[in-house]
């Protein structure tokens, strides 16, 4: 067990179970259909009782992610859980909103990167790097709240390090804006792992000073960004979308 996960996240036993178990049907190791390992298995792995994996596994079928059936064993029902429904409404309620959203985020984060780079130092980048490291220890212990806020900080921190305070003020209005847009993205969102790249290319291209290949990658991670959000949706049609400015 990973003990910085334990403390960062204060969870309890039955916690820790739940996010074990979460983050593998979130990440498809246990798709739908896939059987989960049995109760004694489980409490092997985490080293817990079998209340704590009882509770866990209770607590996952009344989210919608999980199905028991007697004699058969405890079987993977859906990636997302009760959300999928209300994430569809959600994103076909407000997908143009979402679409102009995403080409002005990219217009005003595109600034960023270029007066970014123009005023490099290796004490920014440093910076930039502290806030994915910790990004991706979210991720490692599938903290979707930690997830979205070093996110949001991770953007919001190349606009301040532009130290343009116009900039700062319009790219902080657009993260409120659209608080619901990033946790739709990481709670639904199978491809964590993908943002780690993505973020790792852009921070690579940054510290080349190489402006043209960081637009690129930011540009490619603000439409995965987006294509992910929509096939969650379930909107097959609008997959695959390019921003152009």
């Amino acid at each position: 067990m990973n003990d910085n996960c334990l403390q960062e996240a204060k969870q309890t036993l039955s916690d820790v179970v739940y996010q074990g178990i979460h983050g593998r049907i979130l990440n498809s190791v246990y798709p739908v259909g896939y059987r989960i390992p049995t109760e004694q298995e489980l409490c092997a792995e985490y080293s817990v009782g079998r209340s704590s994996v009882r509770e866990a596994i209770r607590t996952l079928q009344a989210h919608g992610f999980l199905e028991s059936t007697r004699g058969r064993g405890t079987y993977v029902i859906s990636q997302y859980g009760n959300q999928a429904n209300s994430l569809s409404k959600w994103v076909v309620d407000n997908k143009e909103s979402i679409s102009d959203y995403m080409k002005v985020r990219l217009a005003v984060e595109s600034l960023s990167v270029k007066l970014l780079i123009s005023g490099y130092t290796d004490e920014k980048l440093a910076r930039l790097t502290s806030i994915e490291e910790r990004f991706e220890r979210a991720i490692h212990c599938v903290n979707v709240p930690d997830i979205i806020h070093l996110d949001e900080a991770l953007h919001a921190t190349i606009a301040e390090l532009t130290d343009n305070r116009l900039l700062i003020e319009i790219n902080q209005k657009l993260i409120e804006a659209f608080v619901k847009y990033r946790t739709v993205t990481f709670e639904c969102d199978d491809g964590y792992a993908g943002a780690i790249n993505e973020h790792n290319n852009l921070l690579k291209a940054i510290k080349c000073r190489d402006t043209d290949e960081a637009l690129y990658r930011l540009r490619v991670h603000l439409e995965n960004s987006y294509n992910i959000t929509l096939q969650s949706a379930q909107l097959a049609p609008l997959i695959n979308t390019k921003f152009t400015q």
